[in-house]
């Protein structure tokens, strides 16, 4: 079973795993949702990000986590605390990436 971390009327949010590939290459390979990005993701690149988001999970206690619709839990996106280095400064960006038709 699945750890809900968070949950909205509309939505639950939990832990990302190798799982959400398929579903999640539905948002990172749409062009224009990665249109500020260098190129939508292919699934080695997928296979990374999530290996990545765990990673940051264990070491920092947050990261991106899945976004799961409550009604049939299909996962269309992630959002999070996501470290970053701004101006040579350690700082914490909020992040999302949605289906654009979830």
């Amino acid at each position: 079973m699945e750890t809900i971390l968070l949950e909205t009327p509309r939505l639950h949010l939990r832990r990302m795993t190798p799982d959400d590939v398929p579903a999640l290459l539905r948002v990172f390979g749409d062009a224009e949702v990665m249109r500020f990005y260098p190129a939508p993701f292919d699934e080695a690149r997928m296979q990374r990000w999530v290996a990545w988001n765990q990673q940051l999970d264990a070491e920092h206690g947050h990261g991106l986590w899945a976004v799961l619709l409550r009604a049939t839990g299909e996962c269309i996106g992630d959002c999070g605390l996501v470290p970053q280095q701004v101006d040579g400064v350690a700082e914490i960006e909020i992040g999302y990436h949605l289906r654009r038709d979830g």
